[in-house]
């Protein structure tokens, strides 16, 4: 795609938010580092308002271009389950998960 935002194969994007693809391409362009989704809308994920099944989260594959980037956002407290939390200036917000930075754009 035109913002070298990758998705790695079989990752369900039907009912994604146009606003939790821009934060993508947003950070893509303001990192300048690989971005890709390693989760969207489909699989096993929590319900809720703000949750992968309606579309405002996705989950990106580590990297420390990304993290180093993503580190630059407002800190925040830790989140009830001890994950680093940080927020965008777009407002989204991305925990560090043990394997994936979780980003769920309100």
């Amino acid at each position: 795609n035109n913002a070298d935002v990758d998705v790695v194969g079989g990752i369900l994007l039907t009912g994604i938010r146009q606003s939790t693809v821009d934060e993508a391409i947003r950070l893509k362009v303001a990192c300048g580092c690989d971005v890709t989704i390693t989760s969207a809308t489909g699989g096993v994920h929590n319900p809720g308002n703000t949750s992968h099944g309606s579309g405002h989260k996705i989950d990106l594959r580590l990297n420390s271009g990304l993290t180093n980037h993503i580190t630059s956002y407002e800190r925040l407290p830790n989140r009830s389950d001890g994950a680093l939390m940080y927020r965008s200036p777009s407002g989204a917000l991305y925990a560090r998960e043990s394997r994936h930075w979780d980003v769920v754009v309100p």
